[in-house]
């Protein structure tokens, strides 16, 4: 018979609810949480047992750098609706800071090198530095939707319109742009928190055929150089259906 627990976590696996006591992912299994390498900067990862330099072993330790954002990503299972990712940013002007794959279960990491943080409270985490300056790393937990574009990856060539502020030179519909915008929006979301950043942000990027973008422009917001980096990194590392040339233009 299966105990409480046990129940309990049956229930959250058929939700996908994010409950960091009731997940168990295994660290210790390479491929099961992922380095984006992309998506992160400034990070020199150390202990790693995973020869493929993208999975990550249990007591991994990662040292971000000064300004450095390190983004982790649980891999999706057959038939999942969505993933989880862990990303943290250390906002020190000077000081390192090193994480520590410390756990089987989400958070999965915990600072090595700061005693003076929150720990993990509604998917957040933030640490003081020793001087006292406040929030110097802040981290969070998401959940992210896998993106179902119709259940089609070619989009069909149609005649050029523009509409929402959405260039269609070759896009089946305006519900299958529509979707790669709202897949997009919850990591541009990310940055936003990362970066504490609430003002508008306006984006222009091409997709190509071969499901790539580029000549991605985004506004900049105040000093926010590292928030435009981040929703630049976004935009490039997304998985984008097959599709003709294809501009996109939307504010965040």
């Amino acid at each position: 018979m299966l105990n409480k627990n046990t129940e309990i976590i049956s229930k959250v696996s058929v939700a996908f609810v994010l409950m960091l006591s009731a997940i168990d992912i295994q660290a210790s299994e390479c491929g099961v949480i992922q380095f984006i390498s992309a998506k992160s900067s400034g990070v020199v990862i150390q202990n790693n047992q995973c020869a493929d330099k993208k999975g990550v072993s249990q007591g991994t330790d990662f040292v971000l750098n000064s300004g450095a954002r390190l983004w982790l990503k649980a891999s999706s299972n057959e038939g999942s609706t969505s993933n989880y990712q862990v990303i943290c940013q250390n906002k020190s002007s000077t000081d390192p800071i090193k994480m520590n794959v410390s756990s089987k279960s989400l958070p999965w990491i915990n600072p090595k090198s700061l005693d003076n943080c929150t720990g993990w409270v509604s998917n957040k985490l933030a640490c003081d530095d020793a001087q006292g300056n406040r929030n110097q790393l802040f981290c969070m937990i998401a959940e992210i939707k896998e993106p179902n574009f119709n259940g089609s990856k070619k989009f069909e060539r149609t005649t050029s319109v523009k509409m929402r502020g959405i260039e269609m030179g070759a896009v089946a519909s305006q519900v299958d742009v529509k979707q790669v915008i709202a897949a997009i929006k919850p990591e541009i979301e990310i940055c936003r928190s990362l970066y504490e950043v609430r003002k508008p942000i306006n984006v222009k990027w091409l997709v190509t055929p071969a499901a790539k973008a580029t000549a991605i422009a985004v506004q900049q917001v105040g000093n926010g150089q590292d928030f435009s980096e981040c929703v630049k990194t976004v935009i490039s590392d997304f998985a984008y259906p097959e599709m003709n040339n294809l501009t996109v233009i939307h504010t965040f």
